[in-house]
C-alpha cells in the first residue's frame, strides 16, 4: 500500500523528498523503545515492592549510589518509570505534531498537483468530464490517502513497534505469561479484524460514492441557480442532496461502530487476560514471584491496550480509506505524464508570440470517444491581416475546426502551422498570440478591472491598455454607469450585468492582451443591433493591424470580411469573398435567401 501511495505522489508531488518517512520511522522507534524502558522498568519495582526474590540484588545495585533503604530504591525506580513515560508522551505528542503538519502540506500540495494535471488535459479529454468527479477527487480522494492511508500506516508503525518492543520485554520476564496474553489477546484481534475487514471496504466505498452523488446534486443548485429555479426543479435536487447525505452520514456511522468494535472486546479480553495469566504464572511459574510478573503483565496491559485499540481502529480506517487509493489510480490513468501547463502562456508579454499565415494542412478531426470524423480534408490559408469568418449550418463542423485552429485539439491527420512552425509544438507562444472572445464569456465574482485583465495580478495591470481596451470594447459607457466604475464587482459568471455587456467585456479582455489573431466565437450574438453595429465598426478598424477569425450564425456580422469559409458536413464546401461563396454554395445561398440579405 506504501508503494503505491508513494508512486500516487510521484504524479502528484514529484519534488517531494520522502526522506521524511525515514525520520518518522525513527521517531517512531524512539517512542517505542521509551515504552518498553518504562515496562521493563516495572519488573525491579515490582520485585522491590513485593520483596520478591531478585529484590535483594535489585536494593544492592541502587546502594552504589546511596540509595539503601527500600523506600527510597522504589520512590528511585518509580521517577524513573514516570520521567521515561512523560519524556515519551511528550516525545510522542511533538512528533505527531510534526507528522500531521507534513501530512497537511502533503495533502494541500497533493490537490494542487492533482489540480495541475487536470490542467494539462487536452481538451477534448477535459469536455467530458464530470465537474463532480473532479471535486470528489480533490477533496474526498486526496484527503482519504494522505489522512486516512498515509496517516494510518505511520500510526502503525508507532503502535507496531511499541506493540512488538513490549513483547519482548514480557517475553524475557515470563514466556509463559506472554503465550498466554499473546492467545487471548490475539484471539481478539484477530477475530475483529475478520468480523470488520470486509465491511470496512464495503463502508469507505458507499462513502466515496455518496459523495460524488452529493456533488452531482449540489452544483446544479449553484452553477444552475436560474435554470432550476425557472424549472421548478429545486426540490428534486435538494431531495437527492439530502439523501446522498443522509446515506453518507449512515456510512460513517457504521464505520464508527466498526471501527470501536475492537475497543470493546479488548475491554473484555483485557480482565479476561489478567485472570488467564495470573492462573498460568502461579500454576507453572514461580510462585514467589507470582504478584511481581501479574504487576508487570498487569502494568504492560494498562500501556499496551490503548495501543491495541488505536491499532485496530487504525487498520479500519486504512481499509475503508483504501476504497479512495484505487479511485485516485483509476483517475491518474486518465490524465497526462506532464506538469500544469506554464502559467507563462497566460501573461501579456509578447516577446514570444506566433505571427503570420495560418496555413491547414489537410486536417482532419475525431473526437476520442467517437469513430466518425468531425473535421476531414481541410485544407486552407488564413492570410496575416485578413478578416476571415468560418460558417456553417449546425454540425457542419466549424466549432471543431475553430477549435484546432485554437490549438485546444490536436489534429488526428494533417497539420497546423504559422510561417512553418506548428502552432502545437509551440503552443504557449501559439496561446500568447491569441486573444478570444466566446459565446458564453466567463466572468469571476471580482471587479471589471479584474476581468478584463483576467489572470494578471492586480499590481502588474497595465491602466493604459486597459483603457483602450474598454473603449474598442464600447465599454466606457457600462463603466460610467457601474456605482464604483473599473472596481465595481460583477458576481459569480457576470450575474449583475446584461448579457451583451458581459460579451463587450470578453472583447475588451480579448483586445487586452494586444493578440496578432483576434478570434470571435459567436462573439456578438448577445448584442443588440446597435451595439454589435459599433462593435462590428471597431472590428472592421483592427483589421490589417490583426488577423480577425470570426465564427457566426448571423450573417450580416460576417458579410464584410476579406474571406469567408463555408463548412458542410465536416470539408470545406466553399470559401472565397461573402458574394463568391453565395455564387458557389447552393447551401449557403439559401441560408442568404432565409436571412433577407439578397
Amino acid at each position: 500500500m506504501l508503494s503505491r501511495i508513494l508512486t500516487i505522489f510521484a504524479r502528484l508531488v514529484p519534488h517531494q523528498n520522502h526522506r521524511w518517512l525515514v525520520w518518522s520511522a525513527a521517531g517512531s522507534l524512539l517512542i517505542a523503545l521509551m515504552d518498553m524502558a518504562g515496562v521493563a522498568a516495572t519488573l525491579p519495582l515490582m520485585l522491590v515492592a513485593t520483596d520478591a526474590p531478585g529484590a535483594g540484588q535489585i536494593i544492592d545495585l541502587f546502594s552504589r549510589f546511596g540509595l539503601t533503604d527500600t523506600g527510597a530504591v522504589i520512590i528511585a525506580l518509580a521517577g524513573f518509570i514516570g520521567s521515561v513515560f512523560v519524556l515519551k508522551s511528550v516525545s510522542a505528542l511533538l512528533i505527531r505534531r510534526w507528522q500531521l503538519g507534513k501530512q497537511n502540506v502533503l495533502e494541500a500540495e497533493a490537490s494542487v498537483g492533482l489540480l495541475k494535471l487536470y490542467s494539462s488535459s487536452p481538451y477534448d479529454v477535459h469536455r467530458t468530464r464530470d465537474t463532480a468527479e473532479v471535486q470528489r477527487q480533490l477533496n474526498f480522494s486526496v484527503h482519504q490517502v494522505i489522512s486516512g492511508v498515509l496517516g494510518g500506516l505511520l500510526n502503525l508503525s508507532v503502535d507496531g513497534l511499541t506493540i512488538l518492543l513490549t513483547v519482548i520485554v514480557l517475553g524475557v520476564i515470563s514466556p509463559i505469561g506472554l503465550a498466554t496474553a499473546t492467545l487471548v489477546f490475539g484471539t481478539t484481534i484477530v477475530g475483529t479484524q475478520l468480523f470488520s475487514r470486509s465491511r470496512a471496504r464495503r463502508t469507505g466505498l458507499q462513502m466515496s460514492d455518496q459523495e460524488l452523488a452529493a456533488w452531482s446534486s449540489l452544483l446544479p443548485l449553484i452553477e444552475g441557480f436560474r435554470e432550476v429555479r425557472l424549472t421548478g426543479s429545486a426540490s428534486r435536487f435538494l431531495e437527492a442532496f439530502a439523501s446522498s447525505k443522509r446515506k453518507s452520514a449512515i456510512a460513517s456511522r457504521n464505520l464508527s461502530v466498526i471501527s470501536e468494535l475492537p475497543k470493546y472486546a479488548l475491554e473484555v479480553s483485557l480482565i479476561l487476560g489478567i485472570g488467564a495469566i495470573a492462573a498460568v504464572i502461579s500454576i507453572a511459574g514461580d510462585p514467589n514471584q507470582t504478584v511481581a510478573v501479574l504487576g508487570v503483565f498487569a502494568a504492560a496491559a494498562g500501556r499496551i491496550t490503548p495501543t491495541l485499540n488505536r491499532l485496530a481502529f487504525t487498520l479500519v480506517q486504512i481499509r475503508s480509506a483504501s476504497v479512495s487509493v484505487e479511485v485516485l489510480e483509476d483517475e491518474l490513468d486518465t490524465l497526462p505524464n506532464v506538469g500544469s501547463v506554464d502559467s507563462s502562456a497566460m501573461e501579456t508579454d509578447q516577446a514570444d508570440v506566433l505571427s503570420g499565415d495560418i496555413v491547414l494542412n489537410d486536417v482532419g478531426y475525431h473526437y476520442p470517444d467517437a469513430q466518425d470524423w468531425s473535421v476531414r480534408h481541410v485544407s486552407t490559408v488564413i492570410p496575416q491581416g485578413s478578416s476571415v469568418a468560418i460558417a456553417g449550418s449546425s454540425g457542419a463542423g466549424k466549432s471543431t475546426l475553430l477549435d484546432l485552429v485554437l490549438g485546444l485539439f490536436t489534429p488526428r491527420e494533417g497539420s497546423i502551422t504559422v510561417e512553418g512552425a506548428s502552432i502545437h509544438e509551440h503552443s504557449q507562444a501559439w496561446m500568447r498570440s491569441l486573444g478570444v472572445v466566446s459565446q458564453d464569456v466567463y466572468l469571476v465574482n471580482a471587479s471589471v478591472r479584474a476581468n478584463i485583465a483576467f489572470g494578471v495580478p492586480d499590481d502588474l495591470i497595465d491602466d493604459e491598455r486597459l483603457r483602450r481596451a474598454i473603449a474598442d470594447a464600447q465599454l466606457d459607457d457600462l463603466v460610467d454607469e457601474l456605482p464604483d466604475g473599473l472596481s465595481t464587482r460583477l458576481g459569480e459568471r457576470g450575474v449583475r450585468i446584461s448579457g451583451g455587456q458581459r460579451q463587450r467585456i470578453g472583447i475588451a479582455r480579448a483586445l487586452y492582451r494586444q493578440p496578432k489573431v483576434l478570434v470571435l466565437d459567436e462573439a456578438t450574438s448577445a448584442l443588440d443591433n446597435k451595439t454589435e453595429n459599433l462593435i462590428t465598426r471597431t472590428i472592421n478598424s483592427l483589421s490589417g493591424q490583426l488577423t480577425i477569425v470570426i465564427v457566426a450564425h448571423r450573417l450580416s456580422t460576417i458579410r464584410n470580411v476579406d474571406k469567408l469559409i463555408y463548412m458542410s458536413k465536416g470539408t470545406v464546401e466553399a470559401e472565397g469573398t461573402f458574394d463568391e461563396v453565395t455564387a458557389s454554395s447552393a447551401e449557403f445561398a439559401e441560408l442568404v435567401e432565409l436571412g433577407r440579405l439578397n
